[in-house]
């Protein structure tokens, strides 16, 4: 398995035919989807990053992150797909590109719902902590978890 930054047109080709061939939240693929395209169309800047992990030529799992606009240190975990235990090694990935751009933490925020279960259980494995929660955030009854991750 190989870990990086997506760079040609060809990459831009296997994360289109991963998105078709994953059944994922649409609330994540949306996210996810949206910063892997703005990544691979070259923005410059540390807002928006994606990575992903390749077996040879197919792509096995996404990763987007970036730093927070607005904040000192503060880098963000958009989202990854799909969630598996075989995620570790992109979100060690994510936190180490993160430290370069100058992040001292890492936040992820997400529904309080069963769907998002196994992904904040991946989160809380890979060093996150809670840190917050807000009720009542994306409707009645469905509160925002707010995980943090520092970074040493």
């Amino acid at each position: 398995m190989t870990i990086r930054r997506p760079e040609s047109e060809h990459d831009r080709v296997l994360i289109a035919r991963f998105f078709l061939n994953v059944a994922v939240n649409q609330r994540l693929y949306d996210v996810v989807l949206e910063a892997m395209y703005r990544e691979a169309m070259y923005l410059q800047g540390d807002e928006y990053i994606a990575a992903m992990s390749t077996d040879e030529e197919r792509v096995e799992s996404i990763i987007a992150y970036g730093m927070v606009a607005g904040t000192l240190a503060t880098g963000a975990l958009y989202g990854v797909v799909p969630v598996s235990s075989r995620i570790t090694e992109l979100l060690s990935f994510a936190a180490h590109d993160l430290k370069k751009c100058g992040a001292q933490q890492i936040v992820a925020e997400l529904p309080d719902t069963e769907d998002f279960r196994p992904y904040r259980d991946v989160l809380l494995e890979s060093g996150y902590t809670p840190s917050g929660l807000v009720e009542d955030f994306y409707r009645d009854g469905i509160a925002m978890v707010i995980l943090t991750r520092k970074l040493s």
